[in-house]
């Protein structure tokens, strides 16, 4: 979702988390605080969508509701990276796989796992986020889920041109690349596109160096 269409929701949120509200409608005001948060977050409003994120997240831990709470701390997670904040983004992205595992839902635990594995590419911890991106594609590949299976092959891909290991940089995003055509992400296709050229670029450079994979993912 662009710019524009997370500026055209804020309107339509803000209604809707007013009715809810004014309903008493505990679910309802979570998912209101979480949507409108997010999208203050992705339209620069970082203060707002923050306030909004972490009162959804402390309504959500108030009721037990696991499935909200972990989608509102994907959502910081999100929101603290996008501006920078790396160490908190892991720390929300954390607290959300051990949610995520606990709710059973494989395809956000495999999302959360990616999410986890490109912060830890920013951070510079490299073999922790090899680690969290193969469990995202091995669990991608026991639900047979080829979008999820692409996003995960790409993670790989550029966490292994991070490393200086060329060749397994270049299959990982070969691969990736068929199944984002069985499985279109205009988005993604392009980026796996520019890792290629980046990989191209790099295609003279020192021999690739041995990388230790992590045996589990970081934790905060």
């Amino acid at each position: 979702m662009g710019l524009r269409r997370f500026d055209e929701a804020i309107g339509p949120c803000e209604r809707a988390l007013a009715v809810h509200t004014a309903n008493g409608h505990t679910h309802g005001v979570i998912l209101g605080l979480n949507n409108l948060g997010y999208a203050y977050g992705q339209t620069g409003r970082i203060a707002l969508g923050l306030d909004h994120l972490n009162r959804g997240l402390a309504l959500a831990r108030r009721d037990g509701d696991v499935r909200l709470a972990a989608a509102i701390l994907h959502s910081l997670g999100e929101i603290h990276r996008s501006h920078g904040a790396d160490d908190e983004a892991l720390t929300c992205f954390s607290q959300a796989l051990e949610l995520r595992r606990e709710t059973g839902n494989r395809q956000y635990e495999v999302r959360t796992l990616n999410e986890i594995g490109v912060t830890l590419l920013r951070l510079g911890e490299s073999a922790a986020a090899l680690t969290a991106c193969g469990q995202a594609y091995e669990i991608s590949r026991q639900i047979d889920d080829q979008h999820l299976a692409a996003t995960s092959l790409a993670n790989l891909g550029r966490g292994h041109l991070a490393v200086g290991d060329p060749v397994t940089a270049r299959d990982e995003l070969t691969q990736a690349l068929a199944l984002r055509l069985r499985a279109p992400d205009a988005d993604e296709e392009a980026a796996i596109q520019v890792a290629l050229a980046e990989l191209a670029a790099t295609a003279n450079s020192a021999p690739p160096r041995a990388v230790r994979r992590d045996s589990s993912v970081r934790r905060r």
